[in-house]
């Protein structure tokens, strides 16, 4: 979003390209995590339809799945902490302002 909003917000070329490598590293983590749990739900799916899960599996599996949707979160709110250390404290509270999340 913040690159949406790289004119309003007055970014420099050099935070362009910063927020730029920031959003595609997140982003090349993000699809190996949610394919990675995409192909754990997908095994769930299978063994329930063919009746051949059990408890140990099931939890093994469910606590995989977690610990990667968690990882997901993690990733995701880095990228948002390490955009914020790219911007100009002014920069910051724009964003904000136009986001909604200040009144000011």
């Amino acid at each position: 979003m913040v690159l949406e909003l790289a004119e309003q917000l007055e970014l420099s070329e050099e935070q362009v390209a910063a927020v730029q490598g920031i959003y595609d590293l997140m982003h090349r983590r993000a699809v190996l995590h949610g394919n990675l749990i995409v192909e754990l739900e997908r095994r769930l799916d299978q063994w329930f339809a063919e009746r051949s899960i059990t408890p140990e599996r099931l939890s093994i599996f469910t606590g995989q799945i977690a610990q990667l949707q968690g990882e997901l979160r993690a990733v995701h709110l880095t990228a948002h902490l390490e955009t914020a250390e790219v911007l100009s404290q002014h920069q910051r509270h724009t964003y904000d302002r136009l986001r909604g999340y200040s009144e000011h």
